[in-house]
């Protein structure tokens, strides 16, 4: 792994990020670089999440992809890597931003999950120098980091002992729009970010237009020409028909392939692999390249 140290006079540190109070002066970096200085939009929550939190991760950090934003998150479990994994099945790319040094990510079972955001084309970042200890105190600071590179921040779930509170916190510090999504009152994994829309701290989010939204009328992001029809897809957070999406265009993103070859690799009945294609086609995700056979749009 090849790392890089950028200090805050150089260009390719984040422009975002140089002037608010208490940017890191240095900022070590493996994979693409030019990340930094590209859209970037935040996902963060607990690690002890419910499936449903996974589920509206991965959904949110795909959708918020495929328009043209990079994902930025902490590398934890739950939450965060289902947003990096949602990420990287768009069409953007995913940044992980570390509490601990490049060489020594904790933890330890979260390498092979950096290791694919870099094989991916992403970027691993954090402001502990090669052979830095790691203390518990790193996570908490690595987070006004994850705020500061980004346009805004989502919290998906998180009771009000979390991290996440902390990334909301500079979320707001720095003025930058914070999201969250709505759960049930009766979960204490929705206790944070049901409060945080009570208070107006956050804005409500029950679809990832409701952000793109945001962004587009206070011009802060335009998306990308790929993601502008307005359709009804028919996947909710919950729809397992999601999952497939995600496995059919990782499927797709090495080469063409035909339904066939689709429905054998995902294990998946024709019939019911027809109707996911075409919602896909319809959404404008793939595209039929002539004899069934598909590749992203």
């Amino acid at each position: 792994m090849e790392i890089f140290c950028l200090s805050q006079n150089q260009n390719q540190y984040p422009k975002l990020l140089k002037n608010l109070p208490g940017a890191p002066q240095k900022i070590y970096a493996s994979g693409n670089l030019d990340l930094l200085n590209e859209p970037c939009f935040a996902i963060v929550g607990t690690r002890k999440c419910l499936t449903e939190g996974k589920e509206t991760a991965k959904k949110f950090a795909f959708e918020l992809s495929f328009a043209g934003l990079n994902i930025v998150s902490g590398l934890a479990f739950g939450i965060d890597s289902s947003a990096h994994e949602g990420a990287m099945a768009g069409r953007s790319k995913t940044i992980a931003v570390l509490g601990s040094a490049l060489n020594n990510i904790t933890p330890s079972s979260q390498i092979k999950l950096a290791h694919k955001i870099l094989k991916e084309g992403g970027l691993i970042i954090s402001e502990y120098p090669p052979g830095a200890k790691v203390f518990p105190s790193n996570f908490k600071k690595r987070n006004r980091i994850i705020a500061g590179i980004s346009l805004g921040v989502l919290i998906v779930e998180a009771p009000f002992q979390s991290g996440a509170m902390i990334t909301a916190a500079f979320a707001k510090k720095y003025k930058r729009p914070l999201f969250a999504i709505p759960g049930s009152i009766y979960s204490k994994n929705y206790e944070a970010t049901n409060n945080l829309i009570k208070k107006s701290l956050a804005y409500l989010a029950v679809s990832p237009k409701d952000i793109l939204n945001y962004l587009k009328k206070k011009s802060l992001f335009i998306e990308k020409l790929h993601h502008k029809k307005e359709v009804n897809t028919g996947v909710s957070n919950q729809d397992e028909d999601f999952n497939h999406w995600l496995s059919i265009i990782n499927i797709l993103k090495a080469k063409p392939h035909s339904i066939d070859e689709i429905s054998k690799k995902l294990n998946i009945e024709l019939s019911k692999l027809l109707v996911i294609i075409t919602k896909m086609e319809i959404a404008g995700k793939i595209k039929d390249i002539g004899n069934k056979r598909y590749v992203l749009e």
